[in-house]
């Protein structure tokens, strides 16, 4: 009966634990202007630290993320060395309110983020869609929408 119990407990934070891995395919009926977001969206997960965290006019928060040594740094193109001080970018959507772009609004509408914002500093997972931002001001890659982070142990 212990190991029953046991096995189900295991069972069941390894499936909590994997779902928050997984890319969240219904978030994109919620990310503003998606034509602009290129590549083959394959969902990925990366190590760092936030480096960075503003509040966007379209409801989203944008995440400066420093890759850990010996994550791949091929995730990054000029434009993110440039730009984005060698950073990948994290997109949490849909995060805060009011929404000030008024041509972001209708993409968010009642939909509110459950991932939480980090803080400057925080070691974390992300896990998200790969994509380049073709926007163009930006044309960084980046991973949105962001679907889950875990918090790992301060370095």
């Amino acid at each position: 009966m212990r190991r029953i119990f046991s096995f189900i407990l295991f069972t069941a934070l390894c499936g909590n634990l994997f779902s928050q891995l997984a890319c969240d395919q219904t978030l994109w009926t919620h990310v503003y202007k998606p034509e602009r977001l290129q590549g083959d969206k394959k969902c990925t997960t990366v190590k760092g630290i936030v480096k960075a965290v503003k509040a966007e006019q379209d409801g989203s928060y944008t995440v400066q993320f420093k890759l850990d040594p010996g994550q791949p740094l091929a995730l990054l193109n000029d434009k993110n060395m440039t730009l984005q001080n060698g950073c990948l970018v994290l997109v949490i959507i849909c995060s805060h309110r009011p929404i000030a772009q008024a041509d972001a609004l209708k993409s968010c509408g009642v939909y509110e983020n459950k991932v939480k914002v980090p803080n400057m500093g925080d070691h974390l997972q992300a896990t998200g869609t790969y994509v380049t931002d073709t926007d163009p001001e930006h044309g960084w890659n980046e991973l949105q929408p962001v679907s889950g982070l875990i918090e790992l142990q301060r370095r």
